[in-house]
């Protein structure tokens, strides 16, 4: 025990990293020799623990894949470590990330400074030109098209572009247009469009369709053979065909050229001789011209028309406007027509194959009659549980060496000995039918035995060794 005089004269305070003592100075300790000496002890407050991680995927209400993100302890540790949605960032990660940043920033400079030069290059080209059509005025036939301006720049400097990005307005007259290309989210090319680029061109009126009626006059003056004359007028698909010959001969032939679409008639020849002195009309008919019809071969399915790998007749313009630039069809070259009757052939020689070898399966399955397996019975005929699809497929394995899938097996319910009918649909064409009896499903004796039971064994000490 020490004396009072020294009672409180040193103070010693434990403390952590996170605990101090606090006695305040010792001369002011020294005042109270023999009193209570107040001490206050003031514990720091635990900081809470975080943790730096990468996120491996996006988690709602936190950041994206590749974010850093700073999380408590507890959350990394029991939610997102777990379930495998981030990584701690270690001091070699954390530089790989910086390099791969570096590389990624790198990477988007370059495709700017390329965006960069491109606008650069159509501000140096100019415009670029085009024919079009045209017809009175100003107007064109048609329009042009994003995907018109990508085909022109590819041909006139051999760059690619990407016709989403050309924002064009409606063309349907000469004139100045601005095309806009979006070649970056940060670079814009304009491109002028003037009369230069858009060139009317001259058009052929054309007379197709229409009928004429020719008449041959005879002139009355025999002439040689060879003074003959013929002359053959074609109008888009019409032929009027003009001959003067002498009264003998006259109207005896006519030439008339045709195509395979188009025919012309006159009548019998012996009707026409009737009339050698006499003006013969001459009617030119010109068939109409048929719709023209593509054979093609649809690569996807499209609504109101067929399946994929179907063959369809449509419209020429159907198809040279819808299906092929949306490449859901294909036109039917000799070459791949034959190549289609060979693929049919081959699978119609695979169905006939599969059918087959169902036959013969259920042929097996008649020659070796019921199948037989063991069931645990309770009184009378009663079994213990029942008799799956599965079952009936490992005995088919074991007995007969056939893989059968369960899903084509259809079982009654079985809860009993008897005698039961099992389908089997081997092929859609095919369906085997197995007998199932007493003979398949055997009751069985148990033998009860005592499992998993407990004994108390009390130890009574008799008093004696």
């Amino acid at each position: 025990m020490a004396s009072p005089s020294t009672v409180a004269a040193t103070l010693s305070c434990s403390s952590s990293s996170w605990l101090h003592g606090f006695a305040g100075p010792t001369n002011e300790i020294s005042k109270f020799p023999d009193k209570r000496i107040p001490m206050q002890v003031l514990a720091q407050k635990k900081a809470k623990k975080t943790r730096k991680i990468i996120l491996k995927e996006d988690v709602i209400d936190l950041g994206k894949r590749g974010q850093l993100v700073d999380v408590k302890a507890g959350y990394y540790r029991n939610f997102l470590l777990p379930t495998g949605k981030a990584q701690i960032v270690t001091p070699g990660l954390f530089k790989e990330m910086q390099m791969e940043e570096e590389r990624i920033e790198a990477e988007k400079k370059r495709v700017k400074e390329e965006a960069q030069q491109l606008a650069l290059i159509f501000e140096t080209v100019g415009a670029f030109k085009v024919k079009r059509k045209g017809g009175k005025g100003r107007q064109i036939f048609g329009t042009v098209t994003a995907q018109d301006l990508v085909d022109i720049i590819k041909a006139q400097i051999q760059r690619d572009v990407d016709k989403r990005i050309v924002s064009l307005p409606e063309i349907r007259e000469t004139g100045e247009y601005i095309a806009e290309l979006k070649l970056h989210p940060e670079v814009t090319a304009q491109l002028r469009l003037n009369e230069h680029w858009i060139m009317q061109d001259q058009i052929q009126d054309r007379l197709v369709g229409k009928r004429k009626l020719v008449t041959c006059l005879d002139s009355g003056e025999h002439k040689s053979p060879t003074d003959k004359t013929r002359e053959t007028k074609r109008t888009a698909g019409v032929f009027a065909c003009r001959k003067m010959a002498s009264p003998s001969t006259v109207a005896a032939t006519l030439s008339c050229s045709s195509s395979s679409w188009l025919h012309c008639f006159a009548g019998p020849t012996n009707e026409i001789s009737k009339f050698p002195d006499k003006r013969i009309p001459m009617l030119v008919l010109a068939q109409k011209k048929a719709k023209k019809t593509r054979k093609i071969i649809l690569k996807e399915d499209v609504i109101d028309l067929g399946k994929r790998g179907q063959l369809v007749d449509v419209k020429a313009g159907y198809y040279r406007n819808f299906l092929l630039p949306t490449g859901k069809a294909q036109i039917v070259t000799p070459g791949l027509f034959k190549e289609m009757q060979m693929e049919e052939e081959r699978i119609e020689a695979e169905k006939k194959r599969v059918k087959e070898e169902a036959q013969q399966l259920a042929l097996i399955f008649e020659t070796v009659g019921a199948f037989k397996v063991k069931r645990k019975g309770g009184k009378g005929r009663q079994i213990f549980g029942t008799v799956t699809a599965q079952d009936l497929v490992d005995i088919i394995k074991a007995q007969i060496q056939r893989d059968v899938d369960k899903r084509i097996v259809s079982l009654p319910e079985i809860r009993e000995t008897g005698e039961y009918i099992a389908e089997l649909k081997l092929h859609p064409e095919v369906t085997a039918q197995l007998r199932l009896n007493e003979h398949w499903i055997m009751q069985d004796q148990i033998q009860d035995r005592l499992v998993g039971k407990c004994k108390l064994v009390t130890c009574l000490d008799s008093g004696g060794v």
